[in-house]
């Protein structure tokens, strides 16, 4: 899975032999929920990363088969980001395919640290227009790109 957006239920995930796997663009445990590439960019991260992940039925947490880290260019916005590591995630699983279907992805992945974990909730149309996202888009130091429409 990639973007889906909602979670999935447990049938789906007990479906597949070799599990379910999900490209998530950020270096989890940090920044799990909808928004993790506009939420590093906001904190002015100089790095992140793609993970790919078992899908569990919490959010973004099941345990991590492959990570990679990459710097954030210094131009980059957000939705530019986000293409980037999810091209990145895709080549990663699909260089790893043969470990996936043999098992030994399941073996290999590490559960997450509970204690590390931090939340990238959905950027609001509220958020977007406080004073401190208006302050930071006007001045050219957002990164973020453009209003959401929620």
């Amino acid at each position: 899975t990639a973007a889906y957006g909602n979670m999935l239920p447990s049938a789906f995930l007990n479906t597949p032999r070799h599990g379910v796997l999900n490209i998530h663009p950020s270096l989890l445990p940090k920044y799990r929920g909808a928004a993790p590439v506009q939420r590093a960019v906001q904190d002015g991260v100089a790095t992140t990363g793609v993970s790919v992940a078992f899908s569990v039925l919490k959010c973004d947490a099941g345990p991590i088969f492959l990570q990679e880290e990459t710097a954030v260019l210094e131009d980059e916005q957000a939705p530019e980001l986000l293409d980037r590591l999810f091209k990145q995630g895709a080549q990663l699983l699909v260089g790893n395919m043969q470990r996936v279907w043999s098992g030994e992805a399941a073996q290999l992945a590490q559960q997450q640290v509970e204690a590390e974990a931090t939340h990238a909730a959905k950027v609001r149309r509220a958020q977007w227009m406080s004073s401190k996202c208006l302050q930071q888009c006007y001045c050219g130091c957002s990164k973020i790109a453009t209003v959401p429409e929620y």
